[in-house]
């Protein structure tokens, strides 16, 4: 079995030495070339969509945090808006009171 090489057509590389082993381990050898540099581009693929999913929930969570102080701070104001009209109440009631004295 004669194949030719890529440097010079001419010569001519005999295969008959190798046992079916080393020319199965051969390609063997080429296909894990291809599968680790897959892999290292679905790295890269997974890294770039891990980065993406936590800034994206960086980012709900920044929204929430806001979105609940927000909430916080408009209960806040309700109550004490709540209490001033409960201190107008309590005074005009103190009123009442001493002009009914």
């Amino acid at each position: 079995m004669l194949t030719e090489t890529k440097k010079d057509p001419e010569i001519k590389k005999d295969w008959s030495d190798y046992t079916p082993k080393m020319l199965r381990s051969k390609r063997h050898r080429v296909l894990q070339v291809k599968r680790k540099a897959t892999d290292h581009q679905s790295e890269d693929d997974k890294q770039n969509l891990k980065r993406k999913l936590m800034e994206e929930e960086a980012q709900r969570n920044k929204e929430y945090h806001i979105a609940r102080m927000e909430r916080k701070a408009e209960i806040h104001k309700y109550k004490i808006e709540n209490i001033r009209l409960q201190n107008a109440k309590l005074q005009l009631e103190i009123e009442l009171l001493k002009k009914q004295l």
